[in-house]
């Protein structure tokens, strides 16, 4: 390159010529290193052009970032220089190792060089083509960002990001071969880049001026301001005479900062603010840095100055003003502070919050600045060092700022913040903290500073990190800020069709559009600036802090970012070796914390918020609730993404959508062999076509059921889909004649169908298999019947052209939807002893378990067994305080169902069947303490006290008892005490033995015996030993009994129709408790006879020889429809 400098230099103009300082003089510059950064940059660059003669890589860039280069143009000329030079033949060969035809045009091998990835230029000459793209990229961006194309999200790598160039096809090299026209790309796509100016400064006059004459002007002044008949209100925000003034000081702009900022620090203007494009003014009148001059510019001699390019500064005129004259702005700025935080109305949703937000980012700015002239401009180094006087001065004001900034406008901030996250308004919630983080710009980090500026500033950008997307905004996916900036372009072409109704539109477009281009307010490249700048004296800090002070930052660090104020961490200590400098980690070394990026991580992986494509699904908010959670990646694999939830024991896994159909999953069909029809599902084979002739006679009510049902919605066999393409099966082995029911597969392009037929009921249900992390679960989405059918449908109750069906008239469902594939994500936790259960919503179980339970039932499947265990949504629902476990019983084997049955009870002895005789029926309905035999225990005996016949006090001499009413009241009472005392008397007490009143009388002697009250002792203690021992026994007899009836009468229950041959025992199931006759004679004959019997009499049958347990068996429906099993 240095082979070219004498005579080349790069362009650093835009498509209309505007160089770059005239550019960057309009340009929001908001950290002071970039302003010092510009003036260098911009000497470096005057300097090339001024001793260089061609300008290389002027594009001329155009719709579809089309650009051309001519013949005789310098870039041109320099490929043919450096050829030359470098001895580069012009007739190059191709990829083929071919040479090209003689007849190659010079423009036509000068392109090739330029642009082709196997050129000499790019092997041996890298740095040529990145000054190319870099010049090509300047013009794109200081173009309109709203004609920018968006990169879409999905997984780039660094080779997508180089820029493709191709010629244009057709038509690329005109005919006479002057001039080319070149296509540049990346990302997998052309560049937009319209030739636009970049956006005028708000602080322009040119802008607000009435069009006209003035229009025509270079430059505005004031008495062009003072000539308008009307000024811009901007909204009704100010009058004419606050607009003229405002648009005056516009036009000196070396003067414009102290007048405009103490024009808004009056408490009457301080409300102007509310409106956007005041707000702009105001930044731009801030942090625009101007026209740029050398230090060694020579003075002004002459007031007014003889050319504008004598104003100006090299660093900007902010940094200019605080140096030279900080005192009217920086108390400006402080008076118009106190007046925003006066408006605040202790709510963030207030229109006032957004004045208080943006003089909070003016003020915030201007300390930066300050702090920068203070701590890096003020260095003998680099000769830029302040004056004593100047640097106490500018001591005093960062210091008042940083008090308002710390003592009252945080405690606003902190308010709103934690206003919004009660709110789960995450979006303001960054907002507040991107406005947190920037209160602490002021602050000069070094290993000296306290802590109280280290652990807010350090626990605000942490939650940002963590929270916000940048580029995206806070929760925005890329079509969501596509939409935004078509509505954005819709009201800005609104607001040209209107003339009179212009500018609430306008406001309302450059709200939507602030909250695209800056949806935190403050700008993202701001707070990246502060943990660049700041990040070395952060780590000297953490070098030389204590233990105790670590821990806090750690710990506040850790509660901000994942919303946890009750997370507590101590512990923390320096990760050792190179690469680790500046990273912390906790007690048990699983969460470490970077404190260069303030990055967490989890288990060595970043920790975040759960992405949105798994946090927006209807199961993780059902689980989750709107309560944010973090996750660390555990693993990405082509197919699916893992992540963990930090602190809990969940695991979420994202399944992209399944493209192959023939894809193998679990629980899904496949074919049986190639070349032949038919499929394999859960054991069984399902070859025999369906329907077909050779339908055996004893399966013919497999059709009776099936083809109503079908072809009440397709009419004819020819029109179902499945059927027609062959593709509709039942089972390979004949179905018996005492089958209780057959299942039938189709495959409906991309849906399965399962047709469960059960033959009693003469009933068809319908499942489709959906897919759920590679996995499929039938899902009931028909059945012929309702009534017997384990989810509610709502039945069909449109018009019909015909009589329903007598199977279908209360059908419900659709038998002819379809099933789309799509990604899905499964949630799962581990539990103890290392088992994982996943959640199974409750879409995979309709049809499958009965809806009662999947209402109030979150239900959960182990990995060990398959087995779902239900767990209640509600924990305090009085009605649920208890689990559920379903066992998944596979009724194809109904063989071993007795067996399974038998060893689900696990602990269930032989002694624990059902056998209820009559005695225990009326021991339950009379005496239930019966069965322990209660003569032996309890003795009855009369009263050892009688109630006195009459009344315990005399009212006959009161004073309101002479009235006639009140003597026949007394009567009455006379009569009913005498009445209850014979009752009373006449009645025999029970007493437990031992413990009657002759016991206590000797226990309650003077002088008790010694021997017989020993005796008492040990006979009342043996005795009441045996009583407890008896009613233990009782009542675990009577739990287990009752944990049996429980299962058998929910059998009973959920049992719709009985079978003919078991209608007689209806009655007998409607009452329980009913006796024949000769059973209540034998009642009444036997009294006596009842008390003596031995407490083990439940086991005995009842007079008809036919137990409860039998009973209970005889009316026990057959296993219910679905097939359960197929969640398994």
């Amino acid at each position: 390159m240095k082979l070219l400098q004498p005579d080349f230099y790069v362009c650093m103009y835009d498509g209309y010529g505007t160089h770059i300082d005239e550019i960057t003089d309009t340009a929001l510059i908001l950290e002071p290193t970039l302003a010092v950064a510009r003036g260098k940059m911009l000497r470096y660059f005057l300097a090339q052009e001024k001793h260089g003669k061609k300008a290389l890589f002027n594009f001329k860039t155009r719709h579809n970032c089309t650009t051309f280069l001519s013949k005789n143009s310098p870039t041109m000329e320099m490929v043919k220089v450096l050829c030359n030079v470098m001895g580069y033949d012009l007739q190059p060969k191709d990829e083929e190792n071919k040479t090209m035809d003689d007849g190659i045009s010079f423009i036509e091998a000068a392109t090739w060089y330029l642009t082709h990835h196997k050129s000499p230029f790019a092997e041996e000459h890298p740095e040529l083509l990145a000054l190319r793209d870099t010049a090509l990229l300047y013009r794109i961006l200081v173009t309109d960002t709203a004609h920018r194309r968006h990169v879409k999200l999905q997984r780039w790598t660094i080779s997508h990001a180089a820029i493709g160039w191709k010629i244009k096809e057709p038509g690329g090299i005109n005919s006479a071969k002057t001039q080319v026209d070149l296509n540049a790309s990346c990302f997998n796509q052309e560049f937009v880049c319209i030739e636009t100016k970049p956006k005028k400064s708000p602080a322009d006059p040119k802008l607000w001026v009435k069009k006209g004459a003035a229009e025509s002007l270079e430059k505005i002044t004031e008495d062009d301001v003072l000539h308008q008949r009307q000024l811009p209100t901007f909204n009704n925000a100010l009058s004419q005479e606050d607009s003229e003034y405002l648009l005056s000081a516009l036009t000196a702009p070396y003067m414009r900062i102290p007048i405009v900022v103490s024009f808004f620090s009056t408490k009457d203007r301080v409300s102007a603010l509310l409106n956007l494009q005041l707000q702009e003014l105001l930044e731009s009148v801030l942090f625009e840095p101007m026209r740029w001059t050398p230090e060694d510019a020579p003075d002004i001699r002459y007031v007014p100055a003889k050319g504008d390019e004598l104003i100006g500064c090299p660093n900007g005129l902010l940094l200019n003003e605080l140096e030279h004259a900080p005192d009217v702005l920086v108390s400006s700025m402080l008076q118009l502070t106190e007046d925003a935080l006066y408006l605040n109305t202790g709510s963030y949703t207030s229109s006032s919050t957004s004045i208080i937000l943006f003089v909070i980012r003016m003020l915030s700015g201007v300390h930066r600045f300050i702090s920068f002239l203070l701590n890096d401009h003020n260095d003998d180094a680099k000769k830029t060092k302040l004056e004593a006087r100047k640097k106490e001065k500018l001591e005093g004001y960062s210091k008042k700022i940083h008090e308002i900034l710390i003592d009252k406008a945080r405690p606003i901030l902190v308010q709103w913040e934690q206003q919004a996250q009660d709110q789960s308004d995450l979006r303001h919630s960054c907002i507040m903290n991107a406005h947190l983080t920037i209160l602490y710009r002021g602050v000069h980090y070094s290993e000296n500073i306290s802590l109280a500026n280290v652990q807010p500033m350090m626990a605000y950008l942490a939650f940002l990190q963590t929270w916000h997307s940048p580029g995206l905004g806070q929760g925005a996916m890329e079509e969501e800020k596509k939409r935004r900036i078509r509505e954005a372009k819709a009201a800005d072409g609104d607001v040209r069709k209107r003339s009179s109704k212009q500018q609430s539109s306008r406001e309302q477009a450059q709200a939507e559009r602030l909250k695209i281009e800056k949806p935190l307010l403050v700008a993202e490249h701001v707070y990246f600036d502060m943990l660049n700048i700041h990040r070395q004296g952060l780590v000297k800090w953490f070098k030389k802090a204590s233990a105790k002070e670590v821990d806090a930052v750690m710990q506040s660090i850790l509660r901000v970012a994942t919303r946890n104020q009750r997370l507590q961490s101590s512990g923390w200590v320096a990760r050792s070796g190179d690469g680790n400098t500046g990273v912390f980690c906790g007690k048990k070394e699983e969460i470490e914390i970077n404190i260069q990026s303030i990055e967490l991580y989890f288990r060595n992986s970043h920790i975040e918020p759960v992405p949105n494509h798994m946090a927006r699904t209807d199961d993780f908010a059902l689980i989750f609730g709107k309560e944010p959670q973090h996750c660390a990646l555990v693993a990405a694999h082509e197919h699916r993404q893992w992540v963990r939830l930090v602190g809990r024991s969940y695991n979420i896994r994202r399944w992209d959508e399944p493209k192959d159909e023939k894809r193998t999953m679990i629980n899904m069909p496949h074919p049986i062999a190639e070349g032949e029809r038919g499929f394999r599902w859960q054991g069984i084979e399902y070859s025999r076509p369906f329907p077909s002739d050779k339908i055996r006679p004893e399966e013919r009510w497999i059709l009776k059921v099936v083809e109503p049902t079908i072809l009440s919605k397709f009419g004819q066999w020819k029109k179902v889909p499945y059927v027609k393409e062959k593709r509709f099966f039942m089972s390979k082995e004949p179905v018996g004649e005492n089958a209780y029911s057959t299942s039938l597969i189709a495959f409906d392009k991309g849906t399965w169908r399962i047709f469960k037929v059960v033959k009693h009921l003469n009933v068809c249900f319908m499942y489709v298999l959906l897919e759920h992390g590679r996995r499929m679960y039938p899902s009931l989405v028909y059945t012929s019947n309702t009534r017997y059918c384990y989810y509610s449908m709502k039945p069909d109750t449109d018009d019909r052209g015909s009589p329903f069906h007598p199977l279908l008239r209360n059908e419900a469902g659709k038998i002819t939807g379809k099933v789309a594939l799509k990604d899905s994500v499964v949630i799962s936790r581990d539990v103890k002893d290392d088992i994982e259960e996943t959640f199974t919503p409750e879409r995979f179980l309709r049809g499958v378990i009965p809806a009662a339970l999947t209402e109030n039932f979150f239900f959960w499947q182990r990995d060990t067994d398959d087995h779902l265990v239900g767990y209640p949504k509600e924990l305090h629902h009085p009605d649920f305080q208890y689990k559920i476990r379903v066992r998944l019983i596979d009724f194809k084997n109904n063989d071993n169902k007795e067996k399974e049955e038998e060893e689900e009870g696990g602990e269930e002895k032989e002694g624990m069947k059902i056998e209820l005789s009559s005695q225990d029926c009326e021991w339950m309905r009379t005496s239930p303490l019966g069965p322990i035999g209660l003569d032996t225990f309890v003795k009855v005996e009369e009263r050892s006290k009688n109630l006195p016949g009459r009344m315990p006090f005399d009212l006959t001499k009161h004073d309101a008892a002479d009235s006639h009413v009140a003597r026949e009241m007394l009567k009455r009472l006379e009569k009913d005490i005498k009445l209850h005392a014979e009752m009373e008397n006449a009645k025999k007490v029970p007493g437990l033995i031992g413990l009657m009143d002759d016991d206590f009388d000797i226990i309650s002697s003077e002088n008790p015996d010694a021997s017989a009250l020993n005796a008492l002792c040990s006979k009342g203690s043996t005795f009441l030993q045996n009583l407890i021992t008896n009613l233990l026994e009782l009542r675990q007899q009577d739990t287990n009994q009752i944990h049996l009836l429980t299962k058998y009468l929910i059998t009973i229950a959920n049992n719709v129709e009985l079978d003919q041959n078991r209608s007689d025992l209806l009655p007998k199931l409607r009452d329980p408790l009913q006796h024949d006759d000769n059973e209540d004679d034998d009642n009444e004959q036997g009294d006596e006879k009842k008390r003596n019997t031995p407490k083990n009499s439940r086991k005995t049958s009842n007079n008809s020889g036919e137990s409860w347990s039998e009973l209970i068996q005889a009316v026990a429906p057959p296993p219910p429809p679905p097939a359960a099993a197929a969640a398994a």
